[in-house]
């Protein structure tokens, strides 16, 4: 794979993250695991978009621990957040 120009690897791995639907990123990140040049190219499109609430899974502190704990800059690959925040209308006593 050397000798595959990475150009070509992104624009595959890019119309693999365009084909996938809404949150489902089962494909591109295969594609990461499969070979280590592919990796960075497979987190830009797995972190780009994240979806967090407080009542699902990745919770706000899930996304937070995982970010601290990689060595690579995640943070900086995300551009969107959609936070959904659960409300209860329990009293408070």
């Amino acid at each position: 794979m050397r000798d595959f120009p990475q150009e070509l690897v992104d624009l595959i791995l890019d119309n693999v993250a365009f084909s996938a639907t809404g949150a489902d990123t089962k494909d591109i990140g295969t594609c990461g695991s499969v070979c280590k040049r592919w990796l960075p190219s497979s987190r830009k499109h797995i972190f780009s978009h994240l979806a967090i609430s407080n009542s699902g899974s990745p919770t706000p502190q899930s996304f937070l621990d995982l970010a601290e704990g990689s060595s690579e800059p995640i943070l900086s690959l995300v551009r969107t957040i959609h936070l959904g925040l659960a409300v209860h209308d329990t009293p408070i006593a």
